[in-house]
């Protein structure tokens, strides 16, 4: 999680344990010195503190809602644990849910008690079964949580068993969800193919989640799979959504970051976080790392790294023949009594002829005054 609060980048990540970091250009990152939660003997950390104070995760995501009017909950978090299904007498991931008014002290949505790292099962608010959580955004007034599940959990649409697949729950409030869960994204190249865990290509991570209005940006796991863990490796790739629930590539498995070669600090894979941010004429994205060419056995490290692009440089459209004319429709734009702005992200437009916009009704007719002549002319570059 990355946000950029009063000119101040805030970062919250995990080892088990929640930390926290600054920055004032989102590159070079300090970790102060909290004094919230002791550690060996002291409290020089910056450890974030959450009641219950058993509680630990190897997942987290957080949501700042400066407009949530309720100042004790402007944060938001959800926290991937492990629990113990009593019907099923089963180990499994689930998610709960915690509140902050400075994103450092963390409470409990919900009643709950942890013992030897684990909920309790009867605290835990998703339905009993195994979810791995990868992303968390509010869209049209409910909150969704997209993960990845896997058979038993969830078959493919012709009974076909899955690999790890794209889902989401679905919550007016983070504390009560529904039951069943949307199917959202499966690799493209696992369609129809009796997934084999670990071995098939599978969506693992599932997207982290950027809200750009009226589309969601997903970064999630290519993860390739193999018979040995040494052959296996995990690249991030792109998906998008226009209604919070179904997600495609605009692109089938192409990759947006490339995992490390040998030697290099994020070899073998790579693991998106929930981080995106606008730096000037720049778009910053967050990752960390997992080494599986070394798995199951993972050495003592870790690390956070960014990757720049070009702002909202996500892909582009350019003609193939240069001597010839491109067209592209939009989606509809339904009018607004107070107008619509079309933003546009160009570059190169002095170059030959500039692109123009004109607007054409639902039947695919030119509408006058804003169409031929009196069409825009985008001449500049930049957004």
């Amino acid at each position: 999680y990355v946000a950029l609060d009063d000119t101040v980048f805030k970062r919250a990540y995990k080892g088990l344990r929640v930390a926290y970091a600054e920055s004032d250009d989102g590159i070079h990152w300090t970790k102060p010195n909290l004094g919230l939660v002791e550690y060996r003997g002291n409290t020089n950390n910056n450890l974030v503190a959450f009641d219950p104070p058993e509680a630990c995760t190897i997942h987290m995501i957080v949501l700042h809602e400066a407009d949530e009017p309720d100042p004790t909950r402007r944060f938001k978090m959800m926290m991937n644990v492990q629990t113990r299904l009593a019907a099923r007498k089963k180990n499994v991931a689930t998610s709960v849910a915690f509140f902050s008014a400075d994103g450092l002290r963390w409470r409990a949505a919900t009643e709950m008690e942890f013992e030897n790292g684990q909920i309790k099962d009867e605290y835990r608010t998703l339905p009993p079964v195994h979810f791995e959580q990868g992303g968390l955004f509010r869209w049209k007034g409910m909150y969704h949580l997209a993960g990845q599940q896997i058979t038993p959990w969830v078959y493919q649409a012709d009974g076909k068993v899955a690999g790890r697949v794209m889902t989401t729950y679905r919550s007016p409030d983070l504390i009560h969800w529904q039951e069943a869960p949307a199917f959202g994204f499966m690799r493209g190249t696992a369609i129809g193919i009796p997934g084999k865990p670990a071995e098939d290509e599978e969506a693992h991570l599932p997207s982290s989640v950027w809200h750009r209005n009226n589309v969601l940006l997903g970064v999630y796991g290519i993860w390739r799979g193999a018979a040995e863990w040494k052959d296996r490796i995990i690249d991030l790739g792109l998906n998008i959504s226009n209604d919070g629930i179904h997600f495609r590539e605009p692109i089938r498995d192409y990759v947006l970051i490339k995992a490390g070669q040998a030697g290099e600090w994020d070899v073998g894979g790579l693991l998106q976080g929930q981080g995106f941010a606008h730096v000037g004429d720049e778009t910053y994205i967050y990752y960390g790392a997992w080494d599986l060419t070394v798995a199951p056995k993972f050495p003592p490290r870790g690390g956070v790294g960014v990757v720049t692009m070009r702002r909202d440089g996500f892909g582009y459209l350019s003609r193939i023949d240069e001597s010839a004319a491109a067209v592209f429709d939009t989606m509809t734009i339904h009018p607004q009594q107070n107008g619509v702005r079309l933003i546009a992200n160009i570059d190169q437009a002095n170059i030959g002829s500039p692109p123009h916009v004109e607007l054409i009704d639902n039947r695919g007719k030119p509408i006058a005054g804003y169409s031929g002549k009196n069409a825009a002319r985008l001449t500049q570059n930049g957004t």
